[in-house]
């Protein structure tokens, strides 16, 4: 197969969502503002897809990782459960999608 030349700009807009469930069919990068406690989890897994999650937690609300996510660690959300927003990357597999984030942006 023939690599495809890049001809201009490659961005790929934001899905704006409420729900943990991350449907990598629709998009490449998410903003997350979960409304009560709730699991972030991912489908459509696709080999060698990447992104980033923009992810505010308004409220300490507890978020828990699905069974294919897997974060830095082994730690699970812990973190992600502090109000606050939270830039996460991620990476699949095609099974396993693999997280890493930082502090609460300020």
């Amino acid at each position: 197969a023939e690599d495809q030349a890049w001809t201009g700009s490659q961005r790929a807009t934001l899905s704006v969502v409420t729900d943990g469930t991350l449907d990598m069919d629709s998009a490449q990068n998410f903003k997350y503002t979960p409304g009560a406690a709730d699991t972030l989890e991912f489908s459509n897994e696709t080999d060698g897809q990447s992104g980033f999650i923009i992810l505010i937690n308004p409220s300490a609300y507890t978020i828990s990782l699905g069974s294919e996510v897997k974060s830095p660690g082994g730690t699970g959300a812990t973190d992600l459960s502090a109000a606050g927003t939270y830039i996460v990357s991620y990476l699949t597999d095609g099974t396993t999608v693999y997280i890493t984030y930082g502090s609460a942006q300020s």
